[in-house]
Order: C-alpha cells, then sequence, then structure tokens
C-alpha cells in the first residue's frame, strides 16, 4: 500500500498558494460559525446553519415554496422540510397567496422577523471586526469584489431576474 503522507494536492487549504473555494470557504465557515452562536444566545437556539437558505432568501412580503427552493438551489421537497421544521417552531407561517387563490406564501412571523434582525446584528459585528482585522479601506474593496463576482455567476444573474 502506498502512502502520500507528506504530499499536497495542487491548489488544496495546506498548498501555499490554495484554490479559490478555498480562500472563499474558510470566511463563509467563520460566518456561519458566529451567526449560529449569536443567535443560540439571543435565543433562537433551534436555528441551524441549513435554515439559513430559508431565512436569506425570502421575500418581506412573503414566497412561494417553489421560489424558495429555486433561490436556495434546493429541491422543493428539501426547502419544504426546511420550512415546515421553521413554521412548527413559530418562525413561519403559510398565507393564501393574494394573486393566486391556488398558491400559498411561506411568510416571516414576528418571531422570524426577531430572528433576522438578530441575525443581521450579529452580521453587522462580524463586518466590523473584518474591517477593524483588514484596515477600514480594504473591507468596501472586499465586499465590492465578492459583489462584482456574484454580478457574474449565471445563477446570481437568473436569482435577480
Amino acid at each position: 500500500m502506498s502512502t502520500t503522507s507528506g504530499r499536497v494536492l495542487p491548489g488544496e487549504s495546506r498548498d501555499e498558494r490554495p484554490n479559490i473555494g478555498i480562500l472563499l470557504r474558510v470566511p463563509f465557515q467563520e460566518v456561519t460559525r458566529r451567526v449560529s452562536e449569536g443567535l443560540a444566545g439571543a435565543g433562537f437556539d433551534d436555528i441551524r446553519p441549513a435554515h439559513t437558505a430559508v431565512f436569506q432568501h425570502i421575500k418581506a412580503e412573503g414566497s412561494r415554496l417553489s421560489e424558495l427552493a429555486e433561490r436556495a438551489q434546493l429541491t422543493k421537497q428539501s426547502m419544504g422540510y426546511l420550512v415546515d421544521y421553521l413554521e412548527e417552531r413559530g418562525y413561519l407561517e403559510r398565507r393564501p397567496d393574494p394573486t393566486d387563490r391556488r398558491a400559498t406564501l411561506v411568510c416571516l412571523t414576528e418571531r422570524g422577523w426577531d430572528e433576522v434582525r438578530a441575525a443581521l446584528r450579529i452580521i453587522a459585528e462580524i463586518e466590523k471586526d473584518w474591517s477593524r482585522r483588514l484596515g477600514k479601506p480594504r473591507m468596501p474593496q472586499l465586499r465590492e469584489l465578492l459583489s462584482a463576482l456574484g454580478r457574474m455567476t449565471p445563477s446570481e444573474r437568473r436569482l435577480s431576474r
């Protein structure tokens, strides 16, 4: 049996020049960790990172389940599972769609809005922390570059329709 100890694949995290996916993953995981911990500390200890797929994509006036699934790039079944969980815990409710009697909207409840506001406060603290660490001029650059990359992706163009 051959061993690969000590060998590094080009672009992996132990490489001296990790690939862009790894460079993006590490800060993303830090945001996820800090938001999860902060939400738990604020009394939302039943929220898991997977639930951000709902909170990030729901519209203020409510969204159809199929729209949430498409925007989050999940199956309707997976999104339905997340919505059911959050509805059972009082974050969401289903209401008739006023524009189509056959359709249902998934809407935030007051508890859901409280969670969103708490998450946004936590993210604002993360951004302040990163701004201090990177230096004030570099944080706007980071935001600008990430926004530009996001606008270049086919999925972002599709979602902004």
